[in-house]
């Protein structure tokens, strides 16, 4: 049965990074990301997930496929999607294959919140103090296989190490 690695979490904490590092040599590795700019729709990004789900079940079993981000959870974390939506996605999100999720947070709220509005998307700022707790949240009621990283800048050597020790568990 393939393998499904959603990573996500809140922007700048080094999510791509540690994908990008990630010792995966067990697996035939897929690496896709998922364009989240502004100015694509929500229903293109809903559309896209739909389209990723399909091709989940023709995968070998050596496969994993690691998302950099996904619409599920980041649009119910972002409040951009209804209950029934949620619900659909929690439901059915990992049929035939097994999934998981690695959600990436920052140790520290009023750092994280502080260090968004020195930097150049300041916008982020105002928002970082409730996507974060949507996190947690997700978290907590997820019944998939979740990782939980809190990094206090950004990931580094031990986060991957740890990281990696957790995906081994999941065979």
């Amino acid at each position: 049965m393939a393998r499904v690695l959603i990573v996500t979490g809140p922007d700048y904490l080094g999510k791509s990074w540690l994908i990008n590092n990630l010792d995966l040599s067990d697996y035939q590795v897929r690496i896709r990301k998922l364009e989240t700019a502004p100015n694509v729709e929500r229903s293109v990004r809903i559309s896209w997930a739909q389209r990723e789900q399909k091709t989940w079940g023709k995968l070998g079993n050596d496969t994993l496929v690691v998302y950099d981000r996904f619409p599920y959870p980041d649009e119910a974390v972002y409040g951009h999607m209804t209950p029934t939506e949620v619900k659909a996605f929690e439901d059915f999100l990992f049929e035939g294959v097994k999934g998981c999720f690695l959600v990436v947070l920052p140790s520290n709220c009023e750092n994280y919140v502080k260090q968004l509005s020195k930097s150049r998307d300041k916008h982020l700022a105002p928002f970082a103090g409730s996507i974060i707790p949507g996190y947690e949240r997700f978290v907590s009621y997820t019944h998939y296989e979740c990782l939980e990283l809190r990094v206090n800048d950004v990931c580094r050597q031990d986060e991957l190490e740890r990281t990696v020790q957790w995906l081994h568990t999941l065979q």
